[in-house]
């Protein structure tokens, strides 16, 4: 339970509700992945090329999307809640410019962080704006912005599952018999919507 006088108690609830959705998520992969939901077939076409693809026996819920729409949201919201109680804590009665900042270059970044931010401490907004938001920079907070944004206007298609960090490149799958295989990870066709 907050205390009553932590301004920080909105965020902090955001953040919680952000981590809860995501293991509630994970935990479900995981029990889809145990249950062998799919087969992977390898294809050579008259070229020679190999293709290695993972068919799905079983639909991906769409209550995944759902569930990570909502942790993006959430982590999205929890920085500008942070700002605004920091304003709030500053003196400023009611911020409208208390946002953590983004770009999509850092002119960009620069240009929000004065700009969006102009509620905030000077040494808050410097604060801030070294967390690098912008792409080229903190790729993960960058992305988180720019999947929020995306989010409120459309919906979120699954791609690819993968575990681990954010940057893979490639996978390598364990495949019975033969040992391993290593493949680029999956990419969206927009012409094939696949």
């Amino acid at each position: 339970m907050a205390k009553k006088d932590d301004l920080l108690a909105s965020p902090k609830r955001r953040l919680a509700r952000a981590k809860e959705k995501i293991r509630r998520l994970e935990k479900r992969i995981a029990t889809f992945a145990k249950n062998k939901p799919g087969i992977l077939s390898v294809d050579t076409d008259a070229h020679g090329i190999t293709t290695h693809a993972f068919k799905f026996r079983r639909q991906i819920p769409d209550s995944w999307a759902d569930a990570a729409v909502e942790a993006i949201e959430a982590l999205r919201s929890a920085l500008d809640q942070t700002g605004y109680a920091i304003a709030v804590r500053a003196g400023v009665a009611a911020p409208r410019n208390a946002y953590f900042p983004f770009g999509d270059t850092p002119a960009e970044l620069d240009a929000n962080a004065k700009g969006r931010c102009k509620d905030l401490p000077s040494e808050i907004r410097a604060l801030f704006r070294a967390f690098d938001s912008y792409e080229g920079g903190n790729y993960a907070l960058w992305a988180l912005n720019k999947l929020c944004n995306a989010n409120k206007h459309r919906l979120l298609i699954p791609v690819a599952l993968t575990a681990g960090a954010a940057g893979i490149s490639r996978l390598t799958i364990r495949v019975p018999k033969t040992g391993r295989v290593t493949v680029p990870v999956p990419t969206f066709d927009r012409e094939k919507n696949s």
